[in-house]
């Protein structure tokens, strides 16, 4: 239940413009659920169900008009998860279990209601990947696959897998992908964690090392604007702290910073143009949503629906912004819902 309040001003009240929260539910048999990704309007929600006492995970699309639907499991397997979604919402980035002919391992496949389940080739000799990014046009995938050691890959449809440079010393090196923009230009994710930190891939397989924030242990790439110029991740300090970071070419790595009772953050995910991040924070009262823009710092997402719109989310704790739309205006995540279990959200903020 939303709660709205009024504003005001020094000339008299003045109405704020509620936003709109939606819980997403859960699927039939399973207890919770979050969002891992939005499609570019944000009308389209992906991510998972799962139970909170080890049961499997089956991924899920959610949408406004129709609610939260299943979108099954990959040959002969028992759990799933959704990680990313095109612009358009049609075609969704699923991992999970499989089992061929008696033989189990783990698979990748990009979904759609048109065409199913289109496997996603691992990278050779190995059995044990994950895909956690998709381009905008749904033909590129990237994630990691256990080849020698964590190694990042870059899948394109009619054209199969590569793999992406490793950082690190010897036996030692390693790199994962996490993210790829929308024009599907830029793959962002971590080398070394503490040798190398945060690194970018371009489309011809170049790397660029982002690094970390100035005297911290270690740091990666979590989420990357849609032309690419803006990249953000997580470093950690030396105490293991995490602090949200904003990159660009001309301003290097620079902190979010933390205030307004958030003491430590993680990037998650960015607006088309770069100009809003949001994420995961903590405060002394526990997880929490934080959202950033350059006009106003750090926030909890709490903090800004009341002070923005007016708009009180009753009963529920919202932990982490995993995913927005590519205007900024539909944000989406993860909370503990009245009843107490991990539940998916949706955001929806008025138009300016």
């Amino acid at each position: 239940m939303l709660l709205f309040a009024c504003g005001r001003s020094d000339d008299g009240p003045q109405q704020l413009e509620p936003a709109t929260f939606t819980g997403i539910g859960t699927l039939p048999g399973y207890r919770d659920s979050g969002v891992s990704a939005l499609s570019a309007n944000g009308g389209v929600a992906v991510g998972e169900a799962y139970n909170a006492a080890g049961g499997g995970k089956a991924a899920l699309r959610w949408q406004a008009a129709s609610g939260v639907s299943a979108i099954g499991f990959l040959p002969g397997g028992t759990t799933s998860t959704a990680t990313a979604v095109s612009a358009s919402g049609d075609r969704i980035l699923v991992s999970g279990n499989v089992n061929i002919d008696g033989i189990q391992g783990s698979a990748m496949s990009v979904w759609s209601l048109a065409e199913g389940f289109l496997a996603v080739d691992p990278l050779a000799s190995s059995t044990l990947c994950s895909a956690s990014g998709l381009s905008g046009d749904g033909t590129v995938v990237v994630g990691v696959c256990l080849v020698y050691g964590n190694t990042a890959f870059r899948w394109t449809r009619g054209v199969g897998t590569a793999a992406l440079r490793q950082f690190g010393t010897g036996s030692n090196m390693q790199s994962a992908a996490v993210a790829i923009s929308r024009d599907g230009g830029t793959v962002v994710g971590v080398g070394h964690p503490v040798l190398t930190g945060a690194v970018a891939w371009a489309a011809d397989g170049s790397a660029k090392v982002l690094g970390k924030l100035p005297d911290d242990s270690r740091g990666f790439a979590a989420a990357v604007s849609d032309d690419g110029q803006v990249i953000v991740g997580t470093s950690f300090d030396a105490g293991n702290v995490p602090h949200a970071f904003r990159w660009t070419e001309s301003a290097g790595m620079t902190s979010l910073g933390e205030g307004n009772g958030v003491t430590s953050s993680h990037a998650r995910t960015v607006s088309g143009n770069g100009a809003m991040v949001g994420g995961c924070g903590s405060t002394a009262a526990g997880d929490v949503a934080v959202l950033w823009d350059a006009g106003h710092g750090m926030r909890t997402l709490t903090d800004m629906l009341s002070s923005d719109h007016g708009t009180v989310v009753a009963g529920w704790t919202l932990s982490c912004i995993s995913a927005m739309s590519t205007d900024g205006r539909v944000l989406a995540g993860y909370g503990i819902n009245p009843q107490g279990r991990m539940e998916g959200w949706i955001v929806r903020l008025p138009a300016p």
